[in-house]
C-alpha cells in the first residue's frame, strides 16, 4: 500500500511540475545550462499578433501611420520587458518547485505546504502574464482608430482560418497515410 501511495504521489508531483513549466524547459533544472535556458527564454519575441500588426501587410491594409507604428513599438517594448521578467520568474520558480518536490517525496510526513505555495505563486505569475496579453490588446485599441482595429481583427480572422485549414489538411493527409499503411 505504501508503494502504491508513493507511486501516486510521484505521478502527481510529476504532473504538477510539468504543468507549471514550458515544454522546452522540462529536461533540466540545475547547472549552467538552466541559466542559459532562462536567458534564452527571456529573449523570446512578442506574441504573434504583435509581429502581425507591425508587419507590412497589416500596416498597409489597416492604413496604420508611421506615428502609430512608432507609438505601438514604444508601448509594446514596455510590456515585452515585463513579460520577460515574468517568464524568468516562472522558470526560476518551476526549478525551485522541482527541488521541493524531491524533498516532499523523500521526507516522510512532509505536508508539502511550500510546494502548494510555490504552485500558487506560479499560478499568480501566469495570471500576470495573461493580464499583460490583455494590456497589449488595449494598447492596440488605444493607438488605432476603430476602423483600423476592425481591419486588424478581420486580417487576424483570415489568417486564423488559413492556419486552421492547413492543420485540417495535414490531419487529413496523415489520416490517409495511416489508412494506407493499415490496408
Amino acid at each position: 500500500m505504501k508503494i502504491l501511495t508513493l507511486i501516486i504521489v510521484m505521478l502527481t508531483v510529476s504532473n504538477v511540475s510539468h504543468a507549471q513549466q514550458g515544454q522546452s524547459e522540462r529536461k533540466e533544472f540545475s547547472g549552467e545550462s538552466y541559466k542559459h535556458k532562462i536567458s534564452k527564454h527571456a529573449k523570446t519575441k512578442h506574441p504573434k499578433f504583435y509581429r502581425q500588426i507591425l508587419g507590412k501587410k497589416y500596416i498597409n491594409e489597416a492604413e496604420i501611420t508611421k506615428d502609430q507604428v512608432s507609438k505601438l513599438k514604444q508601448e509594446f517594448a514596455v510590456v515585452e520587458q515585463q513579460m520577460r521578467e515574468i517568464s524568468s520568474q516562472i522558470l526560476e520558480s518551476a526549478r525551485k518547485q522541482a527541488q521541493i518536490s524531491v524533498r516532499v517525496l523523500t521526507t516522510p510526513g512532509d505536508e508539502g505546504k511550500d510546494m502548494i505555495e510555490m504552485t500558487e505563486h506560479i499560478g499568480q505569475l501566469r495570471t500576470n502574464q495573461a493580464k499583460l496579453q490583455v494590456s497589449l490588446l488595449m494598447i492596440i485599441r488605444d493607438n488605432l482608430e476603430p476602423r483600423q482595429c476592425a481591419k486588424v481583427v478581420e486580417l487576424m480572422k483570415k489568417e486564423r482560418q488559413l492556419v486552421h485549414g492547413r492543420k485540417k489538411f495535414k490531419r487529413n493527409i496523415k489520416s490517409d497515410i495511416e489508412q494506407k499503411i493499415i490496408d
